[in-house]
């Protein structure tokens, strides 16, 4: 598991929710593992719709449970996310958003068993699951 870490994020045209993450974690993982960081995909990107008037009907201090449909593009793949998130509203100008149970994310769905059979081999273990449950507490700040 990889602890907090900042990662740029946006909410920008009505409705659309957009995440980008960058490869540094990965590279750490790779460093520590000798296995070569992928180069020719640098980041994955999630991609939700949230409708703006959610934002809108929230009161400081509450949230609301919200169920979000989107894509993932990871190593060059976009496959189909749903999650079930609870949106708070922090503040005036902050918007807290926290997954209620992780998002699935399985290596075969991105093309990623090769690497995960070559994590397994540079560390020396029998097997490491192509399975990742992700979760998530994002924090948004008006800008």
């Amino acid at each position: 598991a990889i602890g907090a870490t900042t990662f740029p994020g946006w909410i920008f045209k009505p409705g659309k929710r957009n995440i980008r993450i960058c490869n540094c974690s990965i590279r750490s993982i790779a460093r520590c593992t000798k296995i070569p960081a992928p180069g020719l995909f640098p980041a994955a990107t999630a991609t939700f719709n949230l409708d703006t008037s959610v934002l809108s009907s929230i009161q400081v201090g509450k949230y609301a449970a919200v169920d979000l449909a989107g894509t993932l593009d990871l190593h060059g793949v976009t496959g189909l996310l749903s999650t079930k998130v609870l949106v708070q509203k922090a503040s005036a100008t902050r918007v807290v958003v926290q997954s209620i149970a992780p998002i699935i994310v399985r290596s075969v769905d991105h093309n990623l068993v090769a690497g995960v059979e070559a994590l397994r081999a540079a560390v020396g273990i029998a097997s490491v699951s192509g399975i990742a449950p992700v979760d998530f507490v994002l924090v948004f700040n008006a800008q």
